[in-house]
């Protein structure tokens, strides 16, 4: 099963919003983000977490790994296959090694953790989008996020 999760009021849940996959819209709490995903990523086999990052325009920024004081995590998903599946699908991306200290890398701190201590059979992702008015057609760019998605192995 593939989950999808954004943060509420932001561009990450418009872009979710229309997707045709389980999805967790999160609070922006640093207290309980982590504790509304963690069900999701129990059952699911792979999780896309999506938040907004400035800087970007009709491109997505994957992030590579999750810091917490200097302790890093890096992600075990399969980044140069989903890489190549968004290039065939139209949608720009670069790496990021820089997930900030916001809300998006907490979650995506913990939720790694979380995965690599219990040995869960889970792939996890976060992706930055741009904020909305950066999007030039929001429907089209998240119909090819979407379709990008759905192209990834999904064993």
């Amino acid at each position: 099963m593939i989950t999808v999760s954004a943060f509420k009021n932001t561009s990450s849940e418009l872009v979710v919003s229309s997707m045709h996959f389980p999805k967790v819209i999160l609070p922006n709490d640093k207290d309980i983000d982590f504790e509304i995903l963690l069900p999701f990523i129990q059952k699911s086999d792979f999780v896309f977490c999506f938040g907004q990052k400035p800087g970007l325009k009709d491109k997505i920024c994957i992030e590579i790994i999750a810091n917490d004081n200097g302790n890093i995590i890096q992600t075990d998903f399969d980044i140069d296959t989903f890489e190549k599946i968004l290039l065939a699908t139209g949608v720009q991306s670069k790496r990021s090694f820089n997930p900030g200290n916001s809300f998006c890398n907490t979650v995506y701190y913990k939720s790694l953790k979380y995965i690599e201590s219990n040995k869960i059979n889970c792939r996890l992702v976060f992706i930055h989008v741009p904020y909305i008015n950066r999007i030039c057609d929001i429907k089209e760019f998240t119909m090819k996020l979407e379709n990008a998605i759905s192209t990834y192995p999904h064993q």
